[in-house]
């Protein structure tokens, strides 16, 4: 997962890094892709072993969830879902199966608000073929598209990586009230 940050975080957009903290703060409890409107929450990254649950996606290699202010397109939270019931993935080199960084740096792309593109050697691009790391590397419309969405030169509209309402170890149903 760090490696594929990095892989974003080091975008080279014209002499400078896009304006994005990360921060990976390893395992925690909860392990139910969710939002809390009320209560604090996590960006994590899931690993589906015993059921894929989406009807009709038995293809998809990952899920990633987003939920943006339509308005200002603030993100409120990022959840990545892993088809490892479905899918094997190897890790290094040689690749073996799915390649999981190549998956992840692309997951990673849409959890910082991207979408796909039709370019066909983008890391963004729909379509990955099995036993390739070619994902892992971005291309220069995946490097294009991060140097739009976070500029080196914006204005963060918070100076806090904490997830909405604050960051939370377990789900938000064995948080407290508030």
């Amino acid at each position: 997962v760090t490696r594929a940050f990095g892989a974003w975080t080091a975008a080279d957009c014209g002499g400078a890094a896009p304006l994005i903290d990360v921060q990976v703060l390893g395992p925690i409890t909860c392990d139910t892709a969710e939002y809390n409107s009320t209560k604090k929450n996590a960006n994590i990254v899931l690993f589906r072993d015993d059921a894929w649950p989406y009807v009709g996606g038995e293809d998809a290699l990952a899920f990633t969830h987003l939920l943006f202010n339509a308005d200002t397109g603030e993100l409120w939270d990022s959840d990545m879902e892993i088809n490892s019931f479905e899918f094997e993935f190897s890790t290094g080199n040689p690749v073996t199966a799915n390649d999981l960084d190549s998956m992840l740096t692309h997951e990673v792309g849409h959890m910082l608000g991207l979408g796909h593109t039709l370019v066909k050697d983008a890391t963004m691009y729909a379509q990955y073929t099995m036993g390739t790391d070619s994902l892992r590397t971005l291309a220069n419309d995946d490097v294009a598209g991060i140097c739009a969405v976070y500029p080196p030169d914006r204005v963060p509209s918070r100076t806090s990586c904490s997830p909405r309402h604050g960051f939370s170890d377990v789900c938000g149903a064995e948080q407290p009230a508030n």
